[in-house]
């Protein structure tokens, strides 16, 4: 399947995006987004530890206790970078009414996240996620092309 975004680009009439998109980090399945519907999955995430950093410093600078340089991963990037970690539960966004994802209307939508949990579970069977274990079927290698036909992934 062929897909061009340059009439979207282009706001040309009748130019639409996709209806389905998965958020991934790395190897983590993090949301989904099935039309205006946003799914987030729990997982951690980096967010400014306090107000923004001044003079090239980052944030939190004064209050800095970097670990190691060889502790990698996102609480290294954090300890060294003026973040800190977080973590989002399960949480439903209506986009088209809340672009900004700041209310969570999950408890309120059951029915919605069941059926954007449906296509979680397409995405983790296609692509695999490293938050829950599930191992992909259909990823390649990163960066190994060429060994796959992009039509069929398949070799």
């Amino acid at each position: 399947m062929k897909f061009s975004i340059t009439p979207f680009l282009l706001d040309e009439n009748g130019a639409k995006g996709r209806e389905k998109f998965w958020f991934y980090s790395g190897e983590e399945l993090q949301a989904v987004r099935v039309g205006d519907w946003k799914l987030h999955l729990p997982h951690e995430y980096l967010t400014v530890a306090a107000a923004p950093g001044k003079g090239g410093k980052p944030s939190n600078w004064e209050n800095m206790k970097p670990l190691s340089i060889e502790v990698s991963g996102i609480r290294g990037i954090a300890s060294r970078h003026g973040y800190r970690v977080e973590k989002i539960g399960l949480a439903l966004y209506d986009l088209k009414h809340d672009p900004n994802e700041t209310r969570d209307v999950a408890d309120a939508n059951p029915e919605v996240v069941a059926r954007v949990q449906a296509e979680v579970a397409k995405a983790r069977a296609d692509l695999g996620d490293s938050l829950t274990g599930v191992r992909a079927t259909h990823a390649r290698p990163a960066g190994d092309v060429g060994i796959y036909n992009p039509a069929t992934l398949s070799k």
